[in-house]
Parts: C-alpha cells; structure tokens; sequence
C-alpha cells in the first residue's frame, strides 16, 4: 500500500490529502450534511482534484496515491464521527 508507506516517509502531500479528506467530511457533516453524502461529497471532491491535474500536465502532477490519501482521511473521520455519536450521544 504505497499511501501508508508515504505516509510513513511524512510526506507533505500525503498527509495534505489525508487532511482535506477529514475536513471535508467534518465540515460538512458538522453543517448539517449527512454522514453518508458527507463521505460521498468528501470522494468526489478527491477523485474531481486528480482529474483536474489530469487534464493540467504542464503545472499539475496526477497521482493516484493522492486520490487514496483523500479517501483514508474520509473514512477516518467518517468512523470517528460514528463512534462518537454511538459512544457519547
């Protein structure tokens, strides 16, 4: 799994895609969004980033480790807002 082994090498990058995954799922959720379509939204918005850096060769760098980042900071904050709405609500 290369995501783990960047994130274990502390690569800025990495860990900038880990983050914005759990924001995004955060913010939305914590402004009303289901949990379900925050993840979603949260996804899409990764897989939305590396098509633009797709289609943007000469000042982006497509790399789908980035778009896995995304998805692991989503799924993180995802099961952290489940398990404290079942341990604490």
């Amino acid at each position: 799994m290369e995501v783990f082994k960047r994130l274990l090498e502390y690569r800025a990058d990495t860990w900038g895609h880990v983050i914005m995954g759990f924001l995004f799922v955060s913010g939305f959720y914590l402004f009303g969004t289901p949990l379900s379509a925050a993840l979603i939204i949260a996804i899409l918005a990764g897989y939305l980033k590396e098509e633009y850096d797709r289609g943007h060769p000469e000042t982006h760098t497509e790399d789908p480790v980035d778009f896995q980042a995304t998805v692991l900071g989503a799924i993180l904050s995802t099961v952290m807002h489940l398990l404290f709405t079942v341990f604490f609500i």
